[in-house]
């Protein structure tokens, strides 16, 4: 007979009894301290697995320009560029002509520049999310030509203007010191396509170049165009002749071998507008569709000393409040109105001192910012408050073998 209790009725044997308060709140603060234990050890190894990959894309994009310089098909090299929206990526590029240009209005005679276009076979390296690769230019590098202007790197925070198209005093002594540069390939106007003879490097970037056959590094002739069709809102679509137009449709962006054929065609064919008469018109197109001055194009000079990073520890560590939202970097965002600038109103206003400095000092190891590198000395000890904590990867290229060394300061 069941035993029946005459008010909670039947007994069942067998319930499953639930959790109490008390048992709930020991089951969370358990999983709290295994995550707190955990995520930073996982974090930690997320954010060095980044690291490693950032740097392996250096390196492999190196060996495989080497690798194509010394296939024997011309000069090969590997272009550094970022875009705001898309992150940095390396691309690999191939010898493509040699092409002279006017490269600003008054000058008294052309520049020399080596035009290189992507290599068909080796699609660009992307880097992780926030990591990012400066190229060192060294004092003198940055100089300005015969004609006192800069051609490379010539935005405000590099090249000073002094009213009539030269450099300032103060812009002549900051372009012959030595800077750690960011490639400004994609801080340019999108809206329209640049003309012809405008005083402006729309984007311009650095390169690590090797010579045909050899593979040695090599700056060719100093600087070079390396050509990227830009996103541009407004395309230069009418303004290609009608026997190169039935050949390549570059309105459609031709890319790999045709790019290469069309920038050689740009680059060398004397009456470019077809009309049977050399001019000042065929220089006129030749600038405005592959020129320094083009959004076609991006003005690049090889360096041969190289850092690896994370962007945000380089912003915080020169005292700036972080990165940019926009462009996630130290840059403005780019207006038409504008010249490409560091966003000093920005998150640079806190920084204390010139910014270019700041960021040599702490990419070279100087991360305290003191003026002294700790890290050199032999007694140092790692663990001391406020020492240096060198965060960014250093290599070197070597100029007989090509190889990319990693170095430390």
């Amino acid at each position: 007979m069941r035993n029946v209790d005459a008010k909670a009725g039947p007994v069942r044997r067998g319930a499953v009894r639930g959790f109490t308060v008390l048992e709930l709140f020991v089951v969370i603060v358990v999983i709290l301290i295994v995550l707190a234990i955990s995520v930073p050890a996982f974090s930690a190894m997320l954010r060095t697995s980044e690291e490693t990959l950032a740097e392996n894309a250096l390196s492999a994009s190196v060996i495989v320009a080497r690798e194509i310089a010394a296939a024997g098909e011309g000069d090969a090299a590997a272009v550094f560029q970022y875009d705001p929206e898309a992150g940095y990526r390396i691309s690999i590029a191939r010898e493509a002509a040699l092409m002279r240009s006017t490269p600003f209005e008054g000058a008294t005679g052309p520049g020399v520049f080596d035009v290189l276009t992507p290599a068909d076979d080796a699609p660009p390296v992307t880097l992780p999310r926030g990591y990012s690769i400066r190229g060192y230019a060294a004092p003198g590098t940055m100089q300005p030509d015969q004609y006192g202007r800069a051609l490379w790197y010539d935005s405000a925070d590099y090249a000073v203007d002094n009213g009539s198209g030269g450099l300032s005093v103060a812009g002549a002594t900051v372009s012959a010191a030595g800077h750690w540069l960011f490639p400004e390939d994609g801080f340019y106007d999108r809206s329209e396509q640049q003309t012809a003879n405008e005083n402006i490097t729309a984007r311009q970037s650095f390169m690590v170049r090797f010579k045909n056959g050899t593979a040695e590094w090599t700056d060719g002739t100093g600087l070079g165009l390396f050509v990227d069709p830009a996103a541009s809102i407004t395309p230069r679509r009418g303004e290609i002749p009608s026997a190169l137009r039935s050949t390549l449709d570059v309105s459609e962006r031709v890319s790999g071998r045709d790019l290469r054929l069309w920038a050689r065609y740009i680059a060398t064919t004397t009456d470019l507008n077809d009309d049977e008469d050399v001019d000042d018109a065929d220089r006129d197109l030749r600038e405005a569709l592959l020129g320094p001055t083009s959004n076609d194009s991006v003005v690049v000079k090889s360096l041969s000393r190289f850092a690896v990073y994370r962007e945000r520890d380089l912003a915080l560590g020169i005292g700036a409040r972080g990165v940019n939202r926009q462009t996630a970097s130290l840059y403005a965002p780019f207006d038409a109105d504008d010249e490409i600038a560091l966003d000093t109103a920005g998150v640079l206003d806190p920084v204390d001192g010139d910014v270019r400095q700041r960021i040599s000092q702490w990419i070279t190891g100087d991360t305290n910012l003191d003026g002294v590198y700790d890290t050199l000395d032999p007694n140092f000890d790692p663990d001391t408050p406020g020492g240096d904590r060198p965060r960014a990867a250093m290599y070197v290229i070597q100029r007989q073998t090509g190889d990319a060394v990693r170095v430390s300061r």
